[in-house]
Order: structure tokens, then sequence, then C-alpha cells
């Protein structure tokens, strides 16, 4: 199985309060973005990353700083996710295999996780890592809102993978790029085929996320 992945890491550090795209924040001694291109590498995977333009000299910057050689191309990233993804999808046009779409900010994503919905996408021609929901959860409809079963209601994290040829087709046939994951698109050509997750597997995305990711690593030594 040929094996790729892109992974988007077009976010800002706002809701971080920090100056520091999150992306870039350190992590265990490590920028973020390193730490994720790690684990797919891991795998064997060819990767790819979608960074903003003004983004890319910091990022060359970094990795002569952090000796970071792991190989990986650079493209540029669009005005939104989806966007990214495209691009970076198109690095891979003319090859076929299983791609990852991954978020630059969930450096947690294990070893085993990836090699298992690269494996699951394979097979299924999709693999989506899902968490069921713990808490209580309400539809809300302008000024209405209502309770609804959170049993019929799980949150997907990435990577997501897919058939490489196939996604690139779906991403190929949009007029917008406003869904927030490759699932949402990829629905309309199969079905989607839901793989346990990792709890552990959170996006970066709040202050105390980058410490709660520090001391999990430490824990865990991986």
């Amino acid at each position: 199985m040929n094996k790729y992945a892109v992974i988007v890491a077009g976010g800002t550090g706002s809701r971080m309060q920090s100056d520091v795209p999150k992306q870039f924040m350190l992590l265990n001694g490590l920028p973020v973005l390193m730490h994720s291109i790690q684990q797919f590498y891991a795998c064997k995977a060819q990767i790819v990353v979608a960074l903003a333009a003004d983004l890319q000299l910091t990022w060359q910057q970094l990795c002569k700083q952090y000796s970071f050689e792991i190989p990986h191309q650079v493209v540029a990233g669009g005005q939104w996710r989806a966007q990214s993804v495209h691009f970076g999808l198109q690095h891979w046009a003319a090859c076929t295999g299983i791609v990852a779409v991954h978020d630059a900010a969930r450096p947690l994503a294990s070893k085993a996780l990836i090699a298992l919905l690269y494996n699951e996408a394979e097979v299924y021609g999709n693999a989506i890592p899902f968490l069921p929901l713990t808490e209580s959860i309400r539809q809300t409809d302008g000024n209405t809102n209502r309770a609804v079963n959170r049993n019929n209601y799980v949150a997907v994290q990435t990577p997501q993978c897919f058939d490489l040829q196939q996604l690139l087709s779906a991403y190929n046939e949009v007029v917008s790029y406003d869904f927030t994951d490759e699932a949402s698109l990829f629905e309309n050509k199969a079905t989607i085929h839901l793989v346990p997750g990792q709890s552990n597997n959170i996006k970066i995305t709040k202050p105390g996320d980058i410490a709660w990711a520090q001391q999990f690593l430490q824990q865990q030594n991986i």
C-alpha cells in the first residue's frame, strides 16, 4: 500500500492567546507540527504540509533550528482549511494509494491509530476515527433548543484516511469549501467507515491544551 499524508498547518494562535501559531508552539522540546510529521513518517507515509505562504520562511528556520530532517514537501495553504487540503492532494494527483488528512494541531495521534486507519481505509475505501459523546447535548435553532439523544451522535477526529484518487475526485467536484472535514465531503460518494479513535488525540486549541499534551507525552514517553 502506498501511504500519503496531507497535514494541514494553517491555524493561528488566536484562541491560544499567543502571537505564535499553534502549530509552531513548543511541545516537549519541539514545535507541535514536528510531532505530527514524526508520527506519519514512522508509518512510512509520504508527507505534504499545507502551510500559509507567510509562515513558510518561519518553518524553514524552525527546521534548521531543531535539525529537523524528516522528508516532507510544503505547499501553500488556501483561504479555507478545505482549500488547503485540496492543494495538498493535488501534489499527489498522479499517485494511487491511501491518503490521510490530518490537522497539525493534533500531535498526539498514535502510530498505532494511524496504521489502523490506513489499513481500514485500504479495505473499506475510507476510515474515520470517532469518539462517543459523554456530555448531554442539545440542538439549537435560532432562539429555540431541544434535547437530543447523544447515542445518535459521535465526535470525529483526524487523521481521516481515504482512497487518494476518490478523495481527489470528490475535491475536484466541489463548488464551495464550506465543509469542516473530509468525511462530510466523501459521504456523497461512499458510506463512511467509522473506527474507534483515541481520547488523547486532542486538538490543540486552548492555552491549557499544550500543558495537558506536555504532561501526556512525559507520562507515555511517546
